[in-house]
């Protein structure tokens, strides 16, 4: 019964994390009162190299003006979480 309690939270906590990420540092802002959820989760997206703006570099695409105006909130936001 532990096992499977146990299990269980970890299934949520990782929906949870998932959906925090989806739902705010993926779109370039920040998470409402927890701002160092935000930067450890903008730290794992600088080492695993999942930046979106470089993928469609990298493709030859262009950006649309809102994925620009993401791309420029995230920069800023990387300039800061790197100071």
């Amino acid at each position: 019964m532990l096992l499977v309690l146990i299990c269980l939270l970890i299934a949520v906590v990782t929906a949870v994390v998932v959906v925090a990420y989806v739902a705010f540092p993926h779109q370039g802002r920040t998470i409402p009162r927890a701002p160092r959820l935000t930067r450890a989760m903008q730290g794992v997206v600088d080492r695993a190299g999942l930046d979106p703006d470089d993928d469609e570099a990298a493709h030859g695409g262009s950006l649309s003006s809102l994925q620009q105006q993401w791309a420029e909130r995230r920069a800023a936001d990387k300039a800061a979480h790197r100071a």
